[in-house]
């Protein structure tokens, strides 16, 4: 599998980059504007940030929602790393990794990622490629082999019985096991048409049911105890 180079200035470069929200950084690469790079050569390496600040901005083009959920799972996932004993390029690694996870719906038809009913089986079927067309893309953009792996296992459940791989455990990335939590997380709290939004404690409550089966229990529990803990001193802040 090809790698994107492991360089920690360019890597902080690309999370710089991507981190801007709503500010897109339009083909700043490394400070420079378009304009200035004109009638440069193709550098591959310094042009990530760019590369990837044209991939949020396609997913947003081709469906709001995506991108907005996207972003939610990036949050929760950066809030839960800062939990653990990872290192910053962990961290980054991860947390950018959550921003792509669904990077591979781009691909996918738009009447099924806007349909406001329940998938059919056969229509289920067709969004499961989805990791696998994401972590296709993150391949041949050259990212991080760890980076490619959480995105394209983050649908795998602890007990062996998710997708695409059906892996279990420990045997399951790091990153993918934290992608999936923020990732169930954030849809349960979100508006779904097809779907009542659950409140904070629902979904917690519903997070530690699937522990041991769907999702890790070691991670669980710290994800639940994060998430409390923060949404806590949000409602303390705002009073």
């Amino acid at each position: 599998m090809k790698t994107f180079k492991k360089d920690k200035q360019t890597m902080n470069c690309v999370c710089s980059t991507v981190s801007k929200g709503e500010e897109l950084a339009w083909g700043v690469i490394e400070e420079e504007t378009l304009s200035e790079r004109s009638g440069k050569r193709f550098e591959p390496e310094s042009s990530y940030p760019g590369l990837l600040a044209t991939l949020i901005l396609t997913v947003k083009m081709k469906d709001v929602q995506l991108y907005i959920h996207s972003r939610r799972v990036q949050h929760y996932t950066h809030l839960f790393t800062r939990a653990l004993n990872l290192t910053h390029e962990q961290a980054q690694m991860i947390a950018l990794a959550a921003l792509f996870h669904d990077i591979g719906k781009i691909a996918l038809p738009d009447a099924l990622l806007q349909k406001a009913t329940y998938l059919t089986l056969e229509e289920y079927e067709i969004v499961k490629k989805h990791p696998v067309y994401s972590a296709l893309i993150l391949r041949k953009l050259g990212m991080l082999d760890d980076l490619v792996e959480a995105v394209y296992h983050h649908h795998e459940h602890w007990n062996g019985r998710g997708y695409p791989d059906g892996i279990s455990g420990e045997v399951i990335p790091l990153g993918a096991r934290l992608i999936a939590l923020a990732d169930a997380f954030e849809a349960m709290t979100a508006h779904r048409t097809y779907q009542a939004r659950r409140t904070l404690m629902q979904a917690l409550e519903e997070l530690r049911r699937c522990a041991g089966s769907q999702f890790d229990p070691v991670l669980v529990s710290r994800f639940c105890t994060k998430l409390q803990a923060f949404f806590l001193a949000s409602l303390t802040n705002s009073r």
